[in-house]
């Protein structure tokens, strides 16, 4: 799975799936990424088929601006 996100300055960037028990089961990206567009892959294979949520953590270089989105993803196989 490719997921996509955008920074509009450079963050620490922390970007994880969670699976619904609060664990988490991947991490996919842990720091520091310029302004931009980005794109990460979730290998999921070894994951079983549910739902699990995407958390995107990012804080501001200056430290300035923090911001925190969560996605929930429906892995099918």
């Amino acid at each position: 799975t490719t997921i996509g996100y955008g920074l509009p300055e450079a963050s620490r960037v922390s970007l994880r799936v969670y699976d619904l028990q609060g664990r988490v089961v991947a991490t996919l990206e842990d720091g520091v990424k310029g302004a931009g567009e980005w794109t990460v892959r979730w290998d999921a294979s070894g994951c079983a088929s549910g739902v699990y949520l995407l958390r995107l953590d990012a804080v501001s270089e200056a430290g300035s601006r923090s911001s925190v989105a969560t996605r929930k993803l429906l892995l099918m196989r």
